[in-house]
């Protein structure tokens, strides 16, 4: 008979406060992070505990549009799996209850996360999925609220002893042949979402 898993379905819940609110070409940053870390006994251990909860916030009062997310404004945090763990693990980062204006649907807002060298997803905000349809006379710089979005591409696996260094970041790209006005007045907030469960062996 097969044997059945017993393995919880979430154990990690961290969550990381990050508001952006830009006027012209400067941006104003400040964060607040709260969770702890969680860990599950059955079949098997997982302990995953990750820096976000001590991690320094976005704080720059004075960023501008940039020509490369080298110069983006960024979470920096990691990720591990005690060596307590027993089994495997995998992870996913989200981005979630994000207040998006309208006027920052744009190409131009990007963003990326990154585990080292490695490119685990990016993207734009040009077309997020509303949570609600658009009101009548809408103002162009209304704020917006915006589905959960998962940042990664596929889960990242984790395995017992290793830490990640993960980067997420936030920029607001230059366009040198474009008249970017648009962009500015706008406003944007969202949490960093870490959910992580442990991998059977038979998976």
């Amino acid at each position: 008979m097969k044997e059945k898993n017993h393995f919880a379905k979430v154990i990690v819940l961290v969550l990381a406060l990050i508001v952006l609110g830009i006027s012209m070409t400067y941006a104003y940053f400040t964060s607040q992070i709260t969770g702890e870390p969680a860990t599950n006994i059955g079949s098997g251990r997982l302990d995953v505990t990750t820096s976000l909860t001590e991690a320094t916030a976005m704080n720059n009062t004075k960023v501008k549009l940039v020509d490369s997310d080298s110069d983006a404004e960024k979470v920096s945090f990691t990720v591990t799996s005690a060596s307590t763990s027993t089994v495997d693990g995998k992870y996913d980062v989200y981005l979630q209850a994000v207040q998006l204006s309208k006027n920052l649907f744009s190409d131009d807002f990007k963003w990326k996360l990154v585990n080292g060298e490695q490119v685990l997803g990016e993207g734009t905000f040009a077309s997020p999925e509303r949570k609600t349809e658009a009101a009548d006379g809408e103002e162009a710089n209304a704020i917006v609220d915006i589905k959960d979005m998962k940042l990664n591409t596929t889960s990242i696996s984790i395995i017992p002893g290793h830490t990640d260094h993960l980067e997420f970041r936030v920029w607001l790209q230059n366009s040198p042949t474009e008249n970017q006005i648009e962009l500015t007045n706008g406003s944007f907030s969202g949490k960093l979402y870490l959910e992580a469960v442990p991998v059977s062996k038979n998976q």
